[in-house]
């Protein structure tokens, strides 16, 4: 009887380490948040914005692959279509990822299940992962926070418009991760939302 109190008690503080250690938080939508954001890139700023980059527009992830750390479409040897994705056990993703540009220099990456409607509180920026994005030498520039494990990493990525598609290429921990985003035609009413992160 006593030794199961002690192992119930050391299993609670076990759960209680493995949370407070924890660098992220799930908020009340159910997005990662990180504790305190600590982004390296600078921001764009709203006066600064660069034309080419279009805040009204939701891109969706229709393509990605393994490649190399520069923009070549010709070396997408295990390109694959997201709809095709499957996952472990076989069975097709039931979600799929949209990223938005907001004037202020912020973004968000939202998991959206293929059987929702996209309206304008779906767009709600508490449902999305945080980041950044800034304009260097043409290249679009972004950063987000993602949670993996118990601990959250910053991702950085590159991305440049190809017609009105957006190439991004993502820098893991031993890969680079090429996506190919198309816009997605939504109501602009979707879009009044801000960011304040």
């Amino acid at each position: 009887m006593v030794a199961n109190h002690i192992k119930k008690k050391s299993a609670i503080i076990i759960v209680l380490m493995f949370i407070s250690c924890s660098n992220y938080f799930i908020n009340s939508k159910g997005a990662i948040r990180p504790k305190k954001a600590r982004f390296s890139l600078s921001i764009i700023k709203e006066q600064d914005h660069i034309d080419e980059i279009d805040t009204m527009t939701l891109y969706e992830l229709i393509y990605r692959w393994n490649g190399k750390k520069d923009f070549d479409l010709s070396t997408n040897s295990s390109l694959f279509r997201i709809d095709n994705y499957r996952n472990y056990d076989g069975s097709k993703l039931n979600s799929k990822e949209y990223l938005r540009f907001y004037d202020s220099g912020r973004t968000s990456f939202f998991n959206i299940s293929k059987e929702t409607t996209i309206t304008r509180n779906t767009l709600n920026p508490e449902n999305g992962n945080i980041g950044v994005y800034t304009i260097h030498d043409g290249n679009i520039l972004i950063e987000r926070f993602v949670g993996i494990g118990h601990d959250g990493m910053y991702l950085k990525s590159r991305a440049k418009l190809i017609g009105d598609s957006l190439y991004i290429i993502e820098k893991t921990l031993n890969n680079y991760i090429h996506k190919i985003y198309v816009p997605k035609k939504i109501s602009k009413e979707s879009f009044d939302w801000e960011a304040r992160w």
